[in-house]
């Protein structure tokens, strides 16, 4: 579960009533799907997490090709207390899990535009960077002057959060037995 998940939709409402006042609809839309893009990549965080510790105790392999079974796997190892689906994005898009390589893996939201678009090339890091400086470089009296596209969607605006995860023996061993 996110934390303030909860306060999710009264974070949107409350910037989207903000841009809507003060530069218009377009802008309230955009400011609302970068909040949600933001809650999207630290919920992708948490499955990343819940998927390594899948990985550790049995694999993730069958998560890979089915879809059905992956949205199941969400829904019963991330809590919701709102009663929201936690196999769906912000968007009501299912979360994919995509396998890169031997070891590599990719877990997913399509994003704002609901399309896979090929944007998982940057890396979570980027992404969140590129995020604050969207808003940093909002000028709200600058796009009441002039007609501005800066507010439109990204044609690459896909989250992704991807991890590796190794084939290791003996990840546990006792506590009792000594160093060699």
């Amino acid at each position: 579960m996110v934390p303030g998940a909860n306060m999710m939709p009264m974070m949107m409402m409350m910037a989207g009533l903000t841009a809507t006042a003060t530069v218009g609809k377009d802008v309230a839309f955009r400011v609302i799907d970068t909040a949600k893009s933001a809650v999207v990549q630290y919920e992708l965080g948490g499955i990343r997490d819940t998927l390594i510790q899948e990985h550790i105790y049995g694999g993730i392999e069958d998560l890979v090709d089915d879809d059905a079974a992956f949205a199941e796997h969400l829904v019963e190892s991330m809590q919701s207390k709102g009663g929201r689906d936690v196999s769906l994005d912000y968007w009501d898009q299912p979360y994919q899990l995509e396998k890169v390589s031997e070891d590599r893996y990719v877990v997913f939201s399509t994003g704002p535009n609901m399309y896979r678009d090929g944007g998982c090339s940057t890396t979570a890091v980027e992404r969140a960077k590129e995020w604050e400086q969207q808003i940093s470089d909002w000028d709200v009296e600058k796009l009441k002057e002039e007609e501005s596209d800066a507010f439109e969607l990204p044609e690459d605006d896909d989250i992704c959060m991807d991890f590796v995860v190794k084939k290791q023996s003996q990840i546990y061993q006792p506590l009792s037995r000594k160093p060699r």
